[in-house]
């Protein structure tokens, strides 16, 4: 029998094997391809791109198309506002989202063909456009899971793709797409401080459309959103590390999709931790009792990958960094993240980017010391405390560690 622990920490890596049993009982059989008409269609794409990490390095890309023209398909695939939308909504039109597939290698983005440029130009529009789609089979009518992507509907082969209005390219986005001596970091990075967002850059990287040339590659898009996140966060920090501290603790609360997030900012240097529970019966915990996964890191940044907690680490990190930059501070932060048994579906790891980007745009409850604030703390979770303060690294260094002010 495999244990809870285990599905929390993996949320479907398939480090149990080749299937996952919690995302095949929570697979949905949808109605969506019902407004198709046989095997040709025209619908809109939001731009949309999904590339499959299965069967790596021989992946399939697909293009993401409505099943009809839509005025409004560019909000089908921009989790970026999403944030207030009813969760049976984000599931009704990811449903309805048509994914055309292609298969390709990974290193086919070196030296593009047409199919591929075109799939890249879909990643590269900054709006939505129409295109007509000829599948060479009905679409398979299954929406799938993940605690990485927003759910995936409705598949089939692409046989034929056309555009019937050009995608929008902006000039900057052009620019890293042409230059071939560019490195992928230099193009999110440049990108992201023009004030593109990350889920516009992780498409992109996921269709190999920056970096070296002969570096070029397709980039599944559950590894993509994580690298985007990853790439940006660190260089923020560059400059966040260099700012003073802020001057005392702060304690931040927002609750999302049965997720609830509690942020604390620390009056230190930089040091990060993701605490999650998940409570029984949410999506990757079948056991009785809550599980609760972390991971961290000190000053000089993290070593190695995320394990327990994956991409949301890296999204919650992001958002807490994108904070402390407008403020040009810099501070210590623990983020507890309850799921609850309410949670059967997880949307994708954008949830926790803007939920705790939310919660940081909420007006602080500040404390003077690290035990009014944990006092407080322990009034909001549900878990107790003590739950999370025996998997804490972090907690446990600012409870040891002297403030800056005191060195001084």
């Amino acid at each position: 029998m495999i244990p809870p622990s285990l599905c929390v920490r993996c949320k479907g890596r398939l480090w149990c094997g080749p299937r996952c049993f919690v995302m095949e009982k929570h697979a949905l059989q949808q109605n969506a391809v019902k407004t198709i008409s046989g095997k040709q269609f025209t619908g809109s794409s939001p731009p949309g791109l999904l590339v499959s990490w299965k069967g790596y390095p021989n992946i399939k890309v697909s293009a993401l198309s409505t099943p009809g023209v839509e005025s409004q398909a560019r909000h089908w695939d921009n989790p970026e506002q999403w944030i207030d939308v009813p969760k049976e909504k984000i599931v009704e039109f990811r449903s309805s989202l048509i994914a055309g597939q292609k298969p390709f290698k990974v290193s086919d983005a070196r030296n593009p063909n047409y199919s591929l440029i075109a799939l890249q130009e879909i990643s590269l529009s900054e709006k939505s456009f129409d295109l007509d789609m000829t599948l060479s089979k009905a679409p398979t009518a299954k929406l799938s899971f993940s605690s990485t992507l927003a759910p995936v509907g409705p598949s089939a082969p692409l046989e034929k793709m056309d555009f019937s209005s050009n995608p929008r390219i902006p000039k900057q986005v052009e620019k890293f797409y042409s230059d071939t001596d560019a490195k992928a970091g230099l193009a999110l990075n440049s990108l992201y401080e023009k004030g593109f967002s990350v889920n516009y850059l992780q498409k992109m990287l996921s269709s190999g459309s920056f970096g070296v040339k002969k570096q070029r590659k397709l980039v599944p898009t559950r590894w993509s959103i994580t690298a985007t996140d990853d790439t940006v966060c660190k260089n923020i920090l560059k400059i966040v590390k260099r700012n003073p501290a802020i001057a005392q603790w702060e304690l931040f609360e927002s609750t999302h999709f049965s997720n609830h997030f509690v942020v604390l900012l620390a009056p230190t240097i930089w040091q990060f931790e993701l605490l999650e529970s998940w409570m029984p019966g949410s999506y990757w915990n079948a056991g009785m009792q809550a599980e609760v996964a972390s991971d961290f890191e000190f000053f000089s940044g993290m070593k190695g990958y995320a394990d327990n907690t994956a991409g949301a680490y890296f999204a919650a990190r992001l958002a807490v960094a994108e904070h402390l930059q407008k403020r040009k501070r810099q501070s210590g932060a623990l983020v507890f993240r309850e799921i609850s048994p309410e949670y059967m579906q997880p949307l994708g790891v954008w949830i926790i980017r803007q939920s705790v980007r939310e919660a940081l745009k909420q007006k602080p409850q500040p404390f003077n010391t690290l035990s009014e604030a944990l006092s407080e703390i322990g009034k909001r979770l549900k878990l107790p405390l003590e739950s999370f303060r025996k998997t804490s690294k972090v907690l446990d260094a600012m409870q040891k560690q002297k403030r800056l002010a005191e060195w001084a």
